[in-house]
């Protein structure tokens, strides 16, 4: 999957679905860290987007110091 295609929104949509269903995949949740990490800025990234994704990462108890730090 490549990430660069995908917008803020359906992103941190599919990660909240990922943690949701209670079966998450820690491996896509690093792949769309190190990805926002390499963005340039996050400008596309809405109050939501933001709050889907930092809900995500802590309903599966996932640490990602690289993007959280």
């Amino acid at each position: 999957m490549n990430l660069h295609q995908l917008n803020p929104q359906v992103l941190s949509g599919m990660l909240r679905a990922n943690a949701k269903v209670g079966n998450p995949t820690p491996q896509f949740f690093d792949k769309v860290a190190n990805h926002m990490m390499r963005l340039d800025n996050l400008n596309g990234f809405d109050p939501q987007a933001f709050a889907n994704i930092l809900w995500a990462y802590a309903k599966i108890g996932h640490p990602s110091p690289q993007l959280f730090n």
